[in-house]
């Protein structure tokens, strides 16, 4: 379920280059960024080229993530499941 656009020879080479603890300190930060971008959208102010900026920071640093710690097959099931789940819900109209 790769996203084509993430070069894993760049990614790679990142983890390399700042170190894990650094890609992970930067994650933390990008997705601090996302949700002030998402909780100004709610209020009204609304900025999509900055919003798909942020989710690009963070879709980079979450499959960073998922290749320091070979996660890609877990996360893979994870997300399979809880789609299923969340289908289910659905059906079932929940909230």
């Amino acid at each position: 379920m790769d996203n084509i656009l993430l070069d894993n020879d760049i990614i790679d080479r990142a983890i390399k280059h700042y170190g894990e603890r650094q890609r992970i300190n930067q994650t933390i930060e990008e997705l601090g960024e996302l949700i002030v971008a998402l909780s100004k959208s709610i209020r009204g102010f609304a900025n999509k080229p900055h919003i798909a900026e942020e989710i690009a920071d963070v879709e980079i640093m979450l499959h960073s993530i998922k290749r320091m710690l070979d996660l890609d097959f877990f996360v893979d099931m994870e997300i399979h499941h809880k789609l299923e789940r969340l289908t289910e819900k659905m059906k079932r109209g929940e909230i």
